[in-house]
Formats: C-alpha cells, structure tokens, sequence
C-alpha cells in the first residue's frame, strides 16, 4: 500500500509539471488540454486515475472584461444625493477617518511614511545645481523668419522686435528673450557654403536677445542689420505685455545687463547695443561705413567721446 501512494503521488506530480507545460505551450491561443495525455506522458504507472475531463486554459489576451478602462465621456456619479442613489450620506467615503475628510483623496505620494519625516528628508542634500538661474531663450531660425515677412505676417520696413515675434506666432511664450539662429533646412543645406546665398531676400533690422555668428552674417550680406539688446524681467513684459503696467506712470526703466554679460552686448562682433560702432549706427553718424566692417579708428574720429571697446 505504501509503494502505491508512493507511485500515485509521483505520477500525479509529473502529471502537475506536465499541466504547467502544456498551459505555457498552448495556453496562448486556447486550446484545450486533457489530463490522459498528462498523465501518461508523467510516466504514470496507473493509468486508472486518469481524469477524463477537459482542462480548457484561459486566452492571453491584451484586453479582457477585467482589464477595460473606463470610457471616456461616461455618465458621471452623482454622490451624497440621497440613500436610494447607494452614494448618499457619507458618499461612499465611509464613518469619520483620514479618508473621510474633504481635500483628502486617500493617496499619498512616493515616499509617504505616514506622516512621520521621511527619510528623503532625514538625509543631508549632496550636489550642486545652478538651472534655477538658467535663461531660456526661444529660437528663431531665418528660413521660418522669412517665410513669415513672405506671408504677410511681419513688415520687413519696421524694426522688427520680440513683440512682433510673438505677436505674429513665430516665437510664442517668451520667457527671458529670443536667439536668432541661421540653421539651414534641407533645400538650404547645399547652399550655404556659397558667399553670396543668404535666406534673407530683402534689408531687414532685428533687435534680439542673442545672436549666432552666421545668422549676423546672412543678415548683413542683405545689407540688413542685427542688434542684441538686453531685457530682465520688468523690461521684457513692458515690451511684450505693455498694457499691464499703469498708462498714468511713466513707464520703467530699462535696466543695464548684469556684470557677467556686460561684455557680450558692448562687443561688436555680437552685435551689442552698448558697442560704439551700434550705437553710431543708431543714431545716424556712421552713414559712410554703412555696409563695411567697421574700423574702430574710424569711428573714434567721427564720435571722439565714445568709448572704445576691446575685441
């Protein structure tokens, strides 16, 4: 009796592997298993205890009746509306508890200990990071900035600004200033080792925030010019959104940039509106070397009180 609850427990074992196998092999597309080819593949010396019933294995599908979202636009719960409604009283939130309160949905977020002091929180802070101070600026690429004065969208005659920019929809969500850029797209790509090819078919004037070196160049080789000018916080809404600040005052000063850019925008080779040679060109004295790399020297004898820069 003993050797044959012994047998009867091994073939009934390998009859379990066996099931295991078979559900992995043919489970996927449901097809049905039966327990006699089981067990006599089990090395089953009793073939009396055979089950004669079909095992049919569940499909794994991607979708299921379990498994399906809720649709969208569904018909919404209207809770705490009556008893009758099964979400009236205390609207399926239960008596009393955390739970129960208003503003409290019963989840928490990672790191949640039950409202003891985390352990995030316990640690000291190791690193070093800067992105608070980080300036974001938008991009402009020239291509796009003519297809827009092609369309209609931005008058080629005016000094085009940031307003214009985002006005028009060229640059939207201006947040600490605008980067002109000159990438070329792919009918350009070949062209742009040409001296004389340029994405700009007419003069315009752009006052941004930063500037490429080839975007300055395409725009000067249209006999265009490119200013970059600087704008903190107060100054870059008063250009963008004027009508917030009180018509009856006079409108904010605009601030000088900070000690760590001065540099860049009293640099002519970035085009900087406090270099000499930009402000000359702004006011109107420079007309003879309109068109030209401007000499330093040159300028010095038609402005003698401007400040020289270092390039």
């Amino acid at each position: 009796c003993v050797d044959q609850d012994r047998t009867r427990m091994f073939s009934l074992r390998g009859a379990r592997l066996a099931l295991g196998a078979g559900r992995l092999a043919q489970g996927a597309v449901g097809l049905p298993i039966r327990a006699t080819n089981l067990i006599s593949a089990g090395n089953s010396t009793q073939n009396t205890m055979a089950l004669n019933v079909d095992l049919a294995t569940r499909s794994f599908a991607i979708l299921s009746l379990n498994n399906l979202p809720r649709t969208y636009g569904r018909k919404k719960k209207r809770k705490g509306r009556g008893v009758g409604s099964g979400l009236g009283k205390t609207a399926g939130r239960g008596h009393k508890g955390q739970k129960a309160r208003k503003g409290n949905k019963g989840l928490r977020g990672r790191g949640f200990e039950g409202g003891q002091t985390p352990m995030w929180k316990r640690l000291p802070k190791v690193g070093f990071s800067n992105n608070q101070f980080k300036t974001e600026l938008g991009e402009v690429n020239l291509s796009r900035l003519q297809r827009y004065i092609d369309g209609g969208k931005i008058d080629p005659t005016k000094i085009i600004t940031m307003k214009h920019l985002s006005d028009c929809g060229l640059c939207t969500g201006i947040k600490d200033g605008v980067k002109l850029l000159a990438r070329p797209t792919r009918a350009e790509y070949d062209k742009q080792n040409d001296p004389e090819f340029t994405p700009i078919k007419q003069p315009i004037h752009i006052e941004v925030t930063r500037a490429s070196k080839k975007a300055i160049e395409l725009v000067e080789r249209a006999n265009g010019l490119v200013v970059t000018k600087y704008h903190d916080r107060i100054a870059l809404k008063l250009l963008l959104k004027p009508w917030s600040f009180d018509h009856r005052l006079p409108p904010p000063r605009h601030a000088r940039p900070p000690p760590k850019q001065m540099a860049y925008y009293t640099n002519f080779e970035n085009r900087g509106y406090l270099s000499p040679e930009i402000q000359l060109k702004l006011a109107g004295k420079a007309d003879d070397v309109i068109g030209e790399w401007w000499d330093v020297e040159k300028v010095q004898k038609i402005a003698p009180g401007l400040p020289r820069t270092e390039t």
